[in-house]
């Protein structure tokens, strides 16, 4: 259709959980990728605009018969279709448990609509900097997709495990300055996690466990998380004093 030219990605969601703002991302994402217009989306789906532009921002949530009139103006393709219709149907849940592929799937689409986020383990190098080979060696998880701006927290004993591929990692690392910032041995380490900063959200909360992965969305304990990441932040080194470090060990 035409008249795409000058319409804007809707970047300001205001949804009322993260399983709404992904699902609003993903339509918003079809639409643009379809070169429809929210006007245009709005006249074929007999709809008002302003009751489509909600749909895209995520201030209203589709119904199952919506989701699937712009799934088939949209040419969504159909192994995507159960994921949103799953996002609507569990759109007011607070708690994500996620494994197996829907899990991964999951993940990547919370990272993606994620405006920053910060990443600490106290075993290995965190998820986003890895190496398909260290996280191979290792058997850790790597990430399939990562927020646009990122840091990550490393304790130094990470950087000194004797493993071939270690020197490989840290040569990433040096490829990828001001990602990421050393912890230096003498601090303490805390068990793992990482926060997702989210437009108009408070920080959402990752953690690995086995077998599972959680996403919470609870102001309480993000904020507990968020006090524990501003002490690691305070402990580590500066991101030159950080690259130093490393080149000195590889």
């Amino acid at each position: 259709m035409g008249g795409f030219e000058g319409d804007e990605p809707q970047v300001n969601a205001r949804a009322r959980t993260v399983r709404g703002l992904v699902l609003a991302a993903a339509l918003d994402r079809y639409r643009r990728e379809a070169e429809v217009t929210t006007a245009q989306l709005a006249g074929a789906m007999r709809m008002t605009a302003a009751m489509t532009n909600r749909i895209m921002t995520g201030r209203r949530v589709p119904s199952g018969v919506e989701i699937g009139g712009l799934c088939a103006l949209l040419e969504v393709p159909a192994a995507e279709r159960p994921f949103l219709y799953e996002l609507a149907r569990t759109v007011d849940d607070r708690a994500w448990e996620l494994s197996g592929t829907w899990g991964r799937v999951v993940l990547e689409r919370v990272f993606g609509v994620a405006a920053r986020g910060f990443f600490y383990d106290p075993h290995l190098i965190p998820r986003p900097l890895r190496t398909d080979e260290y996280a191979r060696a290792f058997g850790a998880k790597i990430a399939s997709g990562v927020p646009r701006v990122h840091e990550s927290l490393i304790p130094e004993h990470t950087l000194t495990r004797a493993a071939p591929v270690v020197r490989s990692q840290l040569m990433h690392l040096l490829d990828n300055p001001g990602q990421w910032r050393v912890i230096p041995a003498d601090e303490p380490t805390v068990p793992g996690f990482a926060l997702l900063e989210m437009p108009h959200f408070q920080p959402v909360l990752h953690l690995e466990l086995l077998g599972a992965e959680l996403l919470l969305e609870d102001p309480r304990l993000s904020a507990r998380y968020q006090e524990r990441l501003q002490a690691l932040t305070q402990a580590a080194l500066s991101p030159e004093d950080s690259v130093d470090l490393v080149r000195g060990i590889g």
